[in-house]
């Protein structure tokens, strides 16, 4: 997580710019980040006009690669012509003499965004209409024509799951410094037992509730949030990934799930019940190699934890990992082992 300091960005300058390419925009009066900022730095910027979210790339030296903001617009500007539920962005600047970044402006949405799977805030009627509107809003997203949009170059459908346990592989080496017998054995399944893949469509990569925003007072979706992984896949793998928390309990580092709580006194649908609403709203089969979706998930998260620990372990003058979290990446890796033994033991 990323949370930068407004004094960062210099007001005068980026209220100058503002107001000459952004219709109707006057004067910026305030600059906040976001407490729950992503990898993506983002700001509420007040102004006399009113509200707006400001997304940069993060300052300095990145991956070329990483933090492509460009690419978060233009999926975002093609999806408003959608029923996906988007913020509509207003603007795109790639001039880095502004604030000294790329950043894109975006309209601010009054809403509230659930980290927690088990939705604890909620009542149980509640709880049963969110899941059911995260899961048609990712079936609507995964039925989208992508080409129409527009977007038949956004990515390579074909091998995607491949292509994804190639790089998230070579991140993880490229900051490895003890071993991960667990995420080493995953890694190995994974290469030899990738699904080919079904029909390819715009993925979200990190569909999850804390990237999800509902109304303030209401169980309706307003915004799907953080398109910084998306491109042109395989649908499956973002299902996965947000059916990860069926298999973690709460205590669960880094994804605390639903495991271990009584999801029908909390009215929290069962997978099965999920994975058949999200099938017949896509009009998709569920894979015969579901399960490899679901390790594949597990993998990525345990990549993904182990690349943060590292950059926090590096700036605080670590040569290794603690063994807590150590023991976290091992563990997730091993959930996603579990899962993928078991479907090769039914192959």
């Amino acid at each position: 997580m990323i949370i930068e300091d407004a004094a960062t960005i210099e007001a005068e300058r980026l209220n100058d710019y503002l107001e000459r390419v952004v219709p109707h925009f006057q004067e910026v009066r305030s600059l906040a980040p976001f407490a729950a900022g992503r990898s993506n730095p983002t700001f509420l910027l007040e102004a006399a006009s009113g509200r707006y979210v400001l997304r940069t790339r993060p300052r300095g030296a990145v991956l070329s690669t990483a933090h492509q903001i460009d690419r978060e617009f233009r999926v975002l500007q093609a999806l408003q012509y959608t029923d996906v539920p988007v913020p509509k962005v207003l603007h795109l600047c790639s001039d880095d003499t502004v604030i000294g970044r790329p950043f894109y402006l975006m309209t601010f949405l009054e809403g509230r965004i659930e980290e927690d799977a088990a939705l604890p805030r909620e009542s149980p009627s509640q709880r049963s209409i969110m899941f059911e509107a995260a899961v048609d809003a990712l079936a609507r997203l995964h039925s989208v024509d992508w080409a129409w949009l527009g977007l038949a170059d956004y990515g390579r459908p074909a091998g995607y799951m491949p292509r994804q346990v190639k790089r998230w592989t070579t991140q993880f080496r490229s900051a490895q410094t003890q071993d991960y017998p667990n995420l080493e054995r995953l890694i190995r399944w994974l290469e030899m037992n990738c699904p080919e893949g079904a029909r390819g469509t715009i993925v979200h990569g990190d569909y999850r509730f804390g990237n999800l925003m509902f109304a303030p007072d209401a169980p309706h979706l307003r915004a799907v949030l953080d398109w910084e992984l998306s491109t042109l896949g395989d649908p499956f793998c973002d299902l996965g990934y947000f059916c990860q928390v069926y298999y973690t309990s709460r205590r669960d580092e880094p994804l605390g799930g639903i495991r271990d709580v009584d999801r029908s006194a909390l009215g929290i649908p069962e997978i099965s019940v999920l994975l058949d609403r999200y099938c017949a709203s896509s009009r998709q089969p569920l894979p015969v190699d579901w399960n490899a979706y679901l390790a594949f998930s597990f993998f990525r998260m345990a990549a993904i934890t182990h690349g943060v620990y590292a950059r926090q372990a590096q700036r605080n003058g670590q040569s290794t990992l603690s063994n807590i979290e150590a023991l976290n990446i091992e563990n997730t890796a091993g959930l996603g082992l579990k899962i993928a033994l078991t479907a090769h033991n039914h192959s």
